[in-house]
């Protein structure tokens, strides 16, 4: 098997996992306990596998430190994009997202010396327009969603973590050994943090309380959760160790179209022509990417 059918794993595992994520937020789960089980069933699952496979349990200062980032980057992508998602269209929120990957290509190029295409260039210049495309607001757009500036502002927040969060594994690939011990250490380090967030910080702006109620079905839906991305970043770091970053990194993001389209079809979110046009765009320049 080769680095693209591991990418296309990744991708698919990747975009129901995020969905599933946006549900939890529709159903005003609580962050936390939702992140925390994540986290928790992906350490787990690493920590088997590692116990099975042949990986030999050495600790290295390498190792710690893009542990530690990793682990970090992750909960602030997870924390960031679930309140963020509170405050942006699902439409708007995962195209915009995809500025990241412009980040982690460029990182491929002058670091890891990839090589860039012509197309791929083009395809980082048609990235601005999307995003001017996209953050037009529409007087009727916003009813559901009216605090698109602090919005934006998480946006931001949970671009940066992305960049972060695709392009540590390929680092991790490049001089780490043990991928599993990589995860399972990374993943622990993200329960410990995630634990440590408060509640308070995770409150929408009308300071409307954590949901409680049900938690079992909110465990269940962290877990569930957790599978999809073990199974996603493990095959994502087998794409990476076979493949490279400029490309696998962009077809591991085309994931956020499996979260727009299932949103605009479960959730009826608007979708207006110029909206079209700037997700268009954006699908476009991705395409020339690879």
């Amino acid at each position: 098997m080769d680095w693209y059918f591991f990418a296309l794993i990744s991708l698919f595992s990747a975009g129901f996992q995020r969905f599933l994520l946006k549900v939890s937020v529709e159903k005003q789960y609580s962050v936390k306990l939702v992140s925390v089980w994540l986290t928790l069933t992906v350490a787990v699952l690493s920590m088997v596998f590692f116990i099975i496979s042949s990986e030999t349990f050495v600790i290295s200062q390498i190792l710690i430190v893009l542990s530690l980032v990793y682990g970090l980057s992750f909960v602030g992508l997870t924390f960031f994009r679930l309140v963020a998602l509170r405050y942006l269209p699902t439409v708007i929120f995962y195209p915009l997202l995809q500025i990241a990957v412009v980040f982690v290509v460029l990182f491929s190029v002058l670091y890891l010396h990839e090589s860039l295409t012509l197309y791929q260039g083009l395809g980082m210049l048609l990235v601005p327009i999307s995003v001017i495309l996209l953050k037009k607001q529409y007087p009727g757009d916003w009813v559901h969603f009216p605090h698109i500036n602090k919005g934006f502002v998480l946006l931001l927040l949970t671009i940066f973590c992305a960049i972060f969060f695709w392009g540590v594994p390929k680092l991790a690939t490049l001089h780490i050994s043990q991928h599993y011990l990589f995860m399972m250490l990374a993943f622990w380090c993200a329960t410990f943090m995630s634990l440590m967030v408060p509640h308070r910080l995770l409150r929408t702006e009308s300071n409307s309380p954590v949901v409680c109620q049900l938690k079992y079905k909110q465990i269940i839906m962290g877990v569930g959760i957790g599978i999809l991305f073990f199974i996603s970043i493990s095959t994502y770091l087998t794409a990476l160790i076979l493949g490279p970053l400029s490309i696998v990194s962009v077809i591991y993001s085309f994931s956020s179209v499996i979260v727009v389209l299932l949103s605009v079809v479960v959730y009826k979110e608007i979708v207006t022509l110029r909206r079209v046009m700037g997700i268009v765009v954006t699908l476009f320049a991705l395409f020339l990417f690879y």
